[in-house]
């Protein structure tokens, strides 16, 4: 069991917490609403969210199934500004097209989360496109991040029907102007959209590294460097 199998997540509005919140204070409530010292510790995360950490070999899943009323109760008698309660899991960022300009996310979230069954959206993000640039377009990509894989899995195989319309949802993929492809080696975009030759690392050839040879019959090295390799670099020539 990981410690994200024992962890609960208390969201809140992003607001920092008061300089009087303590460890001990929510941990003895929320323990004594649930009538059971199932909460060992809690943790203040950088982005003022607060973490429920479960005693050892007690999962966080069956804690919040068996006493979710009673740990919001607990919670917001003695932690301001919460908004949600959930099992610490992995965060997927996804990107949807063609959203107006004009929606916000906390209008995409409240559609999602309200009409949406289990999927959940946290980390406000935004449009793609520039401040200077929304004047000008009716419509731009909206980043996504989305708790969990099966939720994630859903949204990308379904898609999302928000506002009477049906987006289709695809992986986002982080890649800037130093991005360099894993294929073809040249810099700028993700391997995974590359529609370019492999490059070798070695010697730049056109083949992948792992069938790299340096041409000597009697050498054994394959897939990388030997005394005999002269390094090149395909985007430059350079040894490097």
């Amino acid at each position: 069991m990981t410690k994200r199998d024992n962890t609960i997540v208390i969201e809140r509005n992003g607001t920092a917490l008061p300089d009087n919140t303590n460890n001990l204070t929510p941990c003895n409530a929320i323990n004594s609403a649930i009538k059971k010292p199932l909460i060992a510790t809690i943790e203040f995360t950088t982005n003022y969210n607060i973490k429920l950490i479960t005693q050892d070999n007690t999962s966080a899943l069956p804690v919040l199934e068996a006493h979710g009323l009673a740990i919001e109760e607990a919670i917001r008698a003695n932690i301001p500004a919460a908004t949600a309660l959930r099992k610490d899991e992995i965060w997927h960022k996804v990107i949807i097209h063609s959203i107006p300009t004009s929606i916000s996310f906390n209008t995409v979230q409240s559609e999602v989360q309200d009409f949406k069954s289990g999927i959940h959206l946290c980390c406000p993000t935004g449009l793609l496109t520039t401040e200077p640039q929304l004047s000008k377009k009716s419509e731009s990509t909206m980043v996504l991040t989305i708790v969990g894989k099966d939720a994630a899995t859903k949204a990308l195989t379904s898609g999302l029907s928000l506002f009477g319309r049906q987006f289709k949802v695809k992986i986002y993929l982080a890649f800037g102007p130093d991005t360099q492809c894993n294929n073809c080696l040249a810099i700028g975009h993700h391997t995974s959209k590359c529609i370019n030759d492999t490059h070798c690392n070695l010697c730049a050839g056109e083949h992948p590294a792992y069938l790299h040879t340096c041409g000597h019959s009697d050498c054994p090295t394959k897939g990388k460097q030997c005394l005999h390799t002269t390094l090149e670099c395909s985007n430059c020539g350079d040894s490097h």
